[in-house]
């Protein structure tokens, strides 16, 4: 156990359940940004030590994961043996009928050979009739003034700005924006960043700063929130 008071120990992995995951697509509950943080991190696949190294610098976090259990917001993983079981089952079963398959084809071939006294030459290839190839067109440059989109430079250029903007006191938002791997996972966290920016720094310097950030952010086959 980690502590006498807490629930959780230290080989637990740990989910967020459908109260946890309602609430980061929402923020019904407005938690405030520690622990939002904590509860992005809980990914189903880390248990409580590797969650306490990405935790680290965060004030009380395994108190605050203690809460998010007790509260129903994630719980411990449980793997069912029976579910292993039968995936090795359906393997063993599939590694079967490929060797019958494989035993058939080989007798089927050697039944060949017997009727023929050997293999049965393939026909000749038809020769091949040489074609132009064209030489691809150079590509353009990139513009002068542009930049190159990339989930990295949206996620950098936003951890910068909370640096300078808010120094120590960032360290919560920065941990959010390090565990944001995918485009709609920074958008999320993007939504976090900016209830701050306007609450400090005013609508119009957000506005600038959410410009900024979604010129970076690659682009989506669906339509991204506005900027404004």
């Amino acid at each position: 156990m980690l502590k006498e008071k807490s629930s959780l120990e230290t080989n637990w992995v740990l989910e967020r359940t459908d109260i946890g995951q309602a609430e980061i697509a929402t923020r019904t509950l407005k938690l405030p940004m520690t622990v939002r943080a904590v509860l992005l991190m809980v990914d189903g696949k880390s248990d409580l030590s590797q969650l306490q190294r990405k935790m680290s610098g965060l004030p009380d976090a395994i108190g605050i994961l203690d809460s998010l259990f007790n509260n129903g917001l994630i719980r411990r993983r449980h793997f069912s043996s029976d579910a292993a079981s039968r995936d090795i089952g359906d393997k063993v079963q599939d590694s079967a009928k490929l060797a019958e398959k494989t035993l058939k084809q080989v007798a089927a071939d050697s039944a060949k050979i017997s009727a023929y006294g050997h293999p049965p030459s393939a026909p000749a290839p038809t020769p091949a009739i040489a074609t132009p190839v064209a030489t691809p067109a150079p590509k353009p440059a990139t513009p002068v003034g542009k930049q190159r989109r990339s989930l990295a430079l949206a996620r950098l250029y936003l951890l910068d700005q909370m640096e300078r903007m808010f120094g120590d006191r960032s360290e919560a938002a920065r941990k959010l924006l390090r565990t944001a791997t995918t485009r709609e996972e920074l958008l999320i966290v993007f939504g976090d960043c900016r209830e701050i920016l306007e609450e400090t720094t005013g609508a119009e310097r957000t506005r600038r700063i959410a410009e900024e950030f979604y010129a970076l952010l690659p682009e989506s086959t669906l339509a991204g929130p506005a900027v404004g």
